[in-house]
Parts: structure tokens; sequence; C-alpha cells
């Protein structure tokens, strides 16, 4: 109750024109939807239930036979140089496996199973597979290579792998409709790509072996053009060396034997000369010692055996000379002949002197031409070995490049050497872990598996279904929907019960009771509070609940101390007497007519206050009765004796009475059937009684079922708590 008054008064205070936003789609709403179209979504539930158990009794069962490979990213290296295999880092392990595992599901390993079981030539693998045989009119090649492609697609279609990161052991899973067929294909699947593993090794060192190969043969015959061209150079600028050969060293590095001739000319020219130059300074300090000093104390008389024999022969001398002076005079003849003995003495030892030093100053001499001579000669080597230098850099860069190209060649085959050896060693990182054995039950079809898919492609279809109903169909379901979209208050709601009599609703007592309590209650407010007014009651169409609403508000407003008169003015379909089960032999037709007197033919029920006026009789007219100013000037006449006046007026669709009996009421009140009426037909209704002059206050939403709108049980609670039963 508290809800529908809020909800009018915010209607009252955002004014007549101004709009509701639109409630976006939640999951209540799918919900609700769901609840709405329970039949459609029910029924197209059980069909694709049905069809998934027929599809499951039908279906061919397939077996599926597993087997089990070993995966590594990286092979042990048997010998150095080991790396042309590639090795996948830890890092890239998961795309390593995919590329393994997108290797396995090619297409030219379905050849190799092919040909490894030979299906092409097999014309029973494709009947065992349930697929259709090539034609008969293609030629038998034709025909192998239709089968073949038939085969592989077969083969790629029924053939699954799964590598776990963490194990890296391949699951191989084979289905076919025959166990050893399956059984037979996984095993092979293995096989083969294990075999494909190791071959592809293989070929990958071939490659190697071939590019290395040919690399040899072009660092080869770089390395013999090279050579003769720095032979050619030589043999042009006459550069010979003076080893004339080149070794190599055990650490492989070239080392040459000797220099060229002339630098090894110079070396000696050079060394000559310092020799020379040596000897001259030693002979010239020899000569000039003998010139300046003694003769007798140089080196050279020490050495003189001639010398040293006169020097002792004039000591000799001398002492006997000395001897024969103590004994005998001077004049005497031995003293004379010792004398002149002496004499002769220091006259060869004067002559052996001067000798020796002309024989000093010619070695002196000699040696300084020498000198000269080796000067120039080394000056001359100079001037030869320097022009062969300028020469040498071009020489020395081709024998570089020959060196250069002389390790490569040599690093070439040493590499070649080692794949040549690695490509005997038949290494693979693929390795079996179980064959497939053969099945013993069937995979597929799975009972359980076809009708879960059964139940969800029948959900998603009814939902779908559904939801198109929901979008073409403009039923208004919940209060919400009405007013929003019909831009008028709601006044309220009344549950949908399944059956209630006109005492339940007079009673005050019950859901139905209190709903109409709260609508009256909200006519109050939309009219301003006026104790007088003339309110009409209407619908859509028929059986939408007007006259049980005009009965309950006429009931509520006369409980309250207002006097009311009720007034049945459907003149085509009265309901009034039989909802309150009174008399209906005179009533609002005998006062129009003049007959009777509204004093004399309106009836008391129920409260004290309230008074009903049947229609009476039918009339054959009722347009042209509610289009005069009798029908006018009477209601306006009652009103004067009563605080209100309602009237059950007709449906407004299909006829104008509504709308005549419009011009004589204050106010409208429209009822509309909560899952019944539309959208297009309470918008119709509306703007009719709008155009006759009189407003309409606000709608009552009649038959409300709290699920179909889509709200929950705590709704239904709030609105009408007194049952926690469901409606």
């Amino acid at each position: 109750m508290k809800q529908d008054l809020a909800s009018v008064l915010d209607w009252m205070s955002e004014g007549e024109g101004s709009s509701v936003d639109e409630k976006r789609t939640t999951l209540v709403d799918v919900k609700a939807m769901a609840w709405r179209q329970r039949r459609y979504l029910l029924t197209m539930v059980l069909v694709a239930l049905q069809i998934g158990l027929i599809s499951v009794f039908l279906m061919t069962p397939k077996f599926q036979a597993t087997s089990s490979v070993r995966i590594d990213n990286e092979t042990i290296q048997v010998i150095k140089g080991d790396d042309v295999n590639p090795i996948v880092s830890s890092f890239d392990t998961d795309r390593f496996l995919n590329a393994q595992k997108g290797v396995f599901l090619s297409r030219t390993m379905a050849y190799k199973v092919i040909d490894r079981l030979k299906l092409d030539q097999n014309h029973t693998f494709l009947q065992r597979m349930e697929a259709s045989a090539p034609s008969d009119t293609l030629s038998p090649r034709a025909a192998t290579l239709a089968r073949r492609e038939a085969a592989a697609s077969l083969l790629q279609a029924n053939l699954k792998m799964d590598i776990p990161a963490v194990d890296k052991i391949a699951i191989i899973k084979f289905t076919a409709p025959d166990p050893q067929l399956a059984q037979l294909v996984a095993n092979a699947y293995a096989d083969t790509f294990i075999e494909n593993n190791i071959t592809s090794r293989y070929n990958a060192t071939s490659y190697a072996r071939g590019v290395l190969a040919q690399q040899v043969q072009e660092a080869e015959a770089k390395l013999k053009a090279t050579d003769t061209e720095a032979v050619d150079y030589a043999r042009r600028n006459r550069l010979i060396d003076a080893g004339g050969v080149t070794t190599t060293s055990n650490d492989d590095t070239a080392a040459s034997s000797g220099g060229s001739i002339k630098t090894t000319s110079l070396g000696q020219v050079n060394m000559a000369l310092g020799e020379a130059r040596k000897a001259r300074i030693l002979a010239e300090q020899r000569w000039r010692n003998s010139q300046t000093g003694s003769a007798l104390s140089l080196p050279d008389a020490r050495q003189n055996g001639f010398i040293q024999s006169l020097l002792s022969q004039r000591a000799t001398t001398a002492a006997e000379l000395n001897q024969l002076k103590q004994t005998y005079l001077d004049d005497h003849p031995s003293v004379v002949q010792a004398k002149g003995r002496l004499v002769e003495i220091e006259a060869q030892l004067k002559l052996a002197t001067n000798n020796m030093r002309g024989a000093l100053r010619n070695d002196y001499e000699i040696a300084l031409n020498q000198e000269r001579q080796l000067a120039n000669a080394v000056e001359s080597s100079s001037v030869d070995t320097l022009a062969e230098q300028d020469k040498r850099v071009q020489y020395n860069q081709l024998l570089r490049n020959a060196q250069s190209q002389r390790y490569r060649l040599l690093e070439l085959e040493r590499r070649l050497g080692e794949v040549n050896s690695l490509s005997d060693i038949a290494t693979n990182n693929v390795s079996l872990v179980d064959y497939a054995m053969r099945p013993e039950g069937a995979v597929s079809p799975n009972l359980l598996r076809s009708l879960a898919l059964a139940l969800a492609v029948g959900l998603i279809i009814g939902l779908g279904l559904g939801i198109l109903r929901e979008v073409i169909d403009d039923t208004l379901w919940s209060p919400d929907d009405a007013e929003a979209k019909l831009r008028r208050p709601l006044l309220g709601t009344t549950p949908a019960v399944k059956e209630f009599t006109a005492a339940e609703v007079l009673s005050g007592h019950g859901d139905v009771s209190e709903a109409y309590f709260a609508v009256r209650t909200a006519v109050d407010y939309a009219t301003k509070g006026n104790v007088r007014k003339i309110l009409q009651v209407t619908s859509c169409q028929p059986g939408e609940g007007k006259s049980t609403t005009s009965v309950a508000l006429a009931a509520d407003f006369a409980r309250v101390g207002r006097r009311v008169l009720l007034i049945d003015c459907d003149l085509r379909r009265p309901s009034i007497h039989r909802q309150l089960e009174i008399p209906n032999k005179t009533g609002l037709m005998d006062v129009l007519t003049g007959d009777a007197k509204l004093a004399d033919v309106v009836q008391k029920f129920g409260p004290e206050n309230l008074h009903v006026l049947t229609l009476g009789p039918k009339p054959s007219n009722p347009v042209q009765i509610l289009s005069g100013e009798i029908f006018q000037n009477f209601v306006a006449s009652a009103a004067k004796d009563y605080d209100v006046v309602i009237i059950d007026s007709p449906p407004v669709m299909g006829m104008a009475d509504a709308q005549l009996i419009a011009r004589t009421a204050d106010a409208t009140v429209l009822i509309i059937e909560a899952g019944r009426s539309h959208f297009g037909q309470a918008k119709l209704a509306v703007r009719k009684v709008e155009e006759a002059g009189t407003k309409v206050i606000g709608v009552v939403m009649t038959k409300f079922n709290y699920r179909d709108a889509g709200y929950n049980y705590d709704y239904r609670y709030g609105y009408y708590g007194y049952d926690e039963s469901p409606a």
C-alpha cells in the first residue's frame, strides 16, 4: 500500500508531461520472461530431449584407443657440436609442445600413417569408418588418390592429442567404429611420430653436412686463389724469403721460417759494420797509444816474441857489461865487445818497435777502410730494403688474407668432421610410453552427455523463441510496465487469485480487500482530496475486473464515512447485480425513462452509506441514451445527494459508451489486467477517454502475478502480507 501511494505521489510531483526512464533488462526480467514463456520453453526442452534420446539409439557406437609418447624439449649432447639439433629452453616448452602437436596433427603425418598401413589400398577402410567410397567411374589411379585424400580427412577428423606441459607425456587418441581399427591406427601414429622425429633430425644434420661441405669447397678455392695471387705478386716484384718455406706450428698458427734476402743481407752487413767499427776503434787506440807512450809498454810489444827476446838479450848483455866493468877498464876488449853487442841489441830493438808502430798504423788504416766500405754497403742495402718493404705491404696483406682463409678452412673442416660423426648417432627426444590396448567399451554415444546437450539446445531454442515472443508481444505484465509505457500513475494492483466473491471484497480482510483499500487511498490522493467526486471506472476490454473494482471502491469509500452511489452503467452487459446478488428488476433505466425516482429504485448494500443502482431492463439504444442530456442531468443531480458517485462503465475498445459516460465524470480510473492487456489498446483507451474531456487519473492493474512480472516472493508479501502461501 505504501508503495502504491508513493508511486502516485511521485507521479503527481513530476507532473503529467514528465517521462519515466525506461527500465533496463535485468536477470529478474529474464527470469520473469522464462516463467511467462514456460509452456514454450518446456515444450522445446521436451522435444530436444526426445530428439537427443532417439539420436543416441540411432548413432553407431564408436571406440577410442589411446597410446602415449614422451616428448622432451632437450636432447643429450653426445659429442661436442651436437647443437646443430635445436635445443629448446624451458621457457619455450609450451611453444615447443604446441609445435610438436601441430606436426602430429598435420596432413603430412596422416599421409605417412596411410602409407604405413596402406590404407589407400585397403578398400574396406572407408567402409569400416562409415565413409563413402570413391565413384566407380574413376580410373584406378584417381580412385586411389581419392581414397588417400578421404582416408587422410578421416584420420585428421578422428585424431586427438593432449600434451600436458607438466609431464610432457602426449596422449594420442583415435576414435573409430571398430575397436581393432582404433587400436591399429593409434599405435601406427605413435610409431610414425617417433620415426618422423628421427628422420627430421637426420635430415637436419644432412642439410648441415651439405652446407658445411659446400662452404669447405668454397674456402679451399678462395685459399688457393689467394695463395696463387701472393706467389705471382712475389715473383713479379722479386720478393724472395731467405727461408723459402712456411711452416705450421702445433697451435694451428702459421709462421715464416725466415725473412727476405735483402732484409737478411742488410742485417748481415749491418752486423759486419758493427764489428768493423769496433775493430777500427781498437786499432786506432793501439796506434795512438804507440805514438804517445813507450812502445815497449804496449800490449802488442809484450805479445811480440822477437821484441821480448831482444829485451831478454839486452838485459843479459847489460848484466855481463856491468860485471866486466867491475873487473876491467872501459877500453878492455871484453868491455868494448860487450858494449858493441849492447848497442847492436838496442838498434835491433828500436827497429823492431818502429816496425811494430808501422804495423799498428797499417792495421788502423785497414780497419778504417773496411768500416767505410761496410758503411757504404749498409747505406745501399738500406735503400734496397726500404724499396722492398714498400712492395711487401700488398704482399703481406695477401699473406694475411691467405692465413685468415686457412684458419676458416681448418674450422670448417673440423665442424664438418663433428657433424659427420653426429650423423652416425641417432638422437631422439620422442620415446614410446605405452601402446594402445584394444578398447573394451564405446566412448560414444554418451547418453548423459547427449541428453545434457539436448537439454542445453532445447533451453537455448526455447529462450530464443521466448525472447522473440516477448519482443513482438506488447502485453503489460507488471506495474512498472503500465506506469512507464502509459505515462499515467499507478493507483494500485490486485493479486491474481483463482476465485473470490464480492462478500470477500466487501469484508475488508484478505489480500484483495487490502489491495483495493490501497487503490481507494490512491484515488483520493489523485483527486487532490476532493470529498465530492464522480468517478468513472472502465477498462480496455471485457473481463478485466472493472466491475469488481467499482464495487470495492464504493465499499471502501462508504466504509470511511462517505455517502456513495454505485451506478451500473454498462447498458450492454450489466454485472453489478450478479456480483452483489441483488435484484435487477428496476434500476437506472427506470429513472432515465421517468418511470421511477432514484430513491425508489436505489438499493442499500453492505456499509450503511453505500447505495447501489443497478441497470434494470436492458435498453435497445444505449448510445442514444448515454448521448442525451437526460443521463448527464441525472448524474449531476445524484452527485448533489452523494459524496462519491462511482459509474461502472463499459470497456472503451469497440464501442463509444465509455467516451459518452466520460463527459459526465470528474475523473476516470482505467483497469488493466496483467498479462492480458496490451500497450496499444491501453494507450488508445486513455486517448479516447481524455478526448471526451475527462482526465485518466491513473491505472489499476488487476490479477497481477508477481512471478509473471519477475518479482520475488518478498514483493508479494510486502503487498499482500496476510497470506504467505503462493497465489
